[in-house]
C-alpha cells in the first residue's frame, strides 16, 4: 500500500500531524508514502518492521522514516498506546536537509541507505517534543509550520533543548522563572530566585518537584550550563568568561559540572558543534 501526501494533505499543506490514543492496540499494515515522516510514543511499546528489519520501539523514543522505508508497527504487551505522528512534504524536507547538510549528516537524520533513524530522547528533549507538538495543532499546517518544526526538531536532537515551562506551572512561577533566565538573575542564583518568586522556600521547592520533578538548584543548573552551551555554539569567548558569565565562578566545579550534563569538557564541546557546522576551532 502507498500512501500519497495528496491523500493525506491539500497541496498547499506542508506537513500532517496526528494524535492518535491511548488505545489498547495500535497496528499499522506495512505500507511506503512519497512523504517523510516521524512519530513518537508517549506510552505503549511496539514492534517496528522496516525494509531493513525489526526493532522494537517504546515509549519516548522518536523514528525517522523515508519515503522509501516501507514499514509497519504493531503493538504489544499490556498497556495501552499513545503517539504522535508527523508527516511533511517530501520537497520541503529535502530543501531543509540541502540547506542544513551538515547538521543534518552528524545527526542522522533521514539519511539514505540506512535504517531508519531510532532517537531515544533524554526528559528535557521528550518534553521539548512534547511542546512543540503542542504548537502544531493537529492536522494540516502550513509550509511555515513545515519549516518551524524541522529547525525546532533539528535544535531538539543537536542538544540544543529550549527552557521547558509546563503549561499548567502557576502564574507566579512561570513568571519567576521567565525573569530568572536574564544572564544577570543566573548569574546571582538562589538569590535572585528565591525573590523573584516571593514565596517561601518550602512553597518553592515543592512547587518544582510538582511542576519540573526536581529541585530548584537542579533546575538552576541545568539552566546555566544551557546557557554556556549557547555560548560555547555561538562565541569565541573564552570558557573562564563563559563560567563567570554563568554564574559560577569555580572554573574546575564548572568543567565538572558540564562534563556530567554533556559527556565531555566545555572545549571538547565547542570543537564538536563547530565541526558539526563545517567550521574549525
Amino acid at each position: 500500500m502507498i500512501l500519497r501526501w495528496q491523500d493525506l494533505c491539500p497541496d498547499t499543506a506542508g506537513m500532517h500531524l496526528a494524535v492518535r490514543g491511548p488505545d489498547s492496540a495500535i497496528r499499522w499494515s506495512m505500507h511506503e508514502h512519497d512523504f517523510y515522516e516521524m512519530f513518537c510514543f508517549d506510552m505503549g511499546k511496539g514492534q517496528h518492521l522496516s525494509t531493513f528489519g525489526s526493532s522494537l520501539v517504546q515509549a519516548e523514543q522518536l523514528v525517522c522514516i523515508r519515503p522509501e522505508h516501507a514499514h509497519s508497527f504493531k503493538s504489544t504487551g499490556q498497556e495501552r498506546c499513545a503517539f504522535r505522528n508527523v508527516a511533511i512534504r517530501a520537497d520541503l524536507v529535502e530543501g531543509f536537509m540541502a540547506r542544513h547538510r551538515k547538521l543534518v549528516q552528524h545527526l542522522g537524520l533521514w539519511q539514505g541507505g540506512c535504517e531508519p533513524l531510532r532517537v531515544s530522547f533524554t526528559e528535557l528533549q521528550y518534553r521539548a517534543w512534547q511542546q512543540l507538538c503542542m504548537e502544531i495543532l493537529p492536522g494540516g499546517r502550513s509550509s511555515l509550520d513545515a519549516e518551524y518544526f524541522l529547525c525546532s526538531i533539528l535544535r531538539i536532537l543537536a542538544g540544543r533543548v529550549p527552557t521547558v515551562i509546563p503549561t499548567d506551572c502557576p502564574e507566579w512561577l512561570r513568571e519567576a522563572l521567565e525573569t530568572m533566565l536574564e544572564e544577570a538573575h543566573l548569574q546571582e542564583g538562589l538569590p535572585a530566585l528565591s525573590r523573584l518568586c516571593s514565596r517561601s522556600r518550602g512553597h518553592v521547592a515543592r512547587s518544582f518537584r510538582t511542576y519540573f520533578q526536581e529541585t530548584p538548584t537542579q533546575w538552576l543548573t541545568r539552566e546555566r550550563i544551557r546557557k554556556a552551551q549557547q555560548l560555547l555554539e555561538g562565541t569565541q569567548l573564552p570558557i573562564s568568561e563563559i563560567a563567570l558569565s554563568c554564574g559560577m565562578e569555580n572554573l574546575s566545579h564548572f568543567h565538572h559540572v558540564f562534563k556530567a550534563h554533556h559527556g565531555m569538557a566545555p572545549r571538547a564541546y565547542r570543537k564538536k558543534s563547530l565541526a558539526a557546522v563545517g567550521l574549525e576551532l
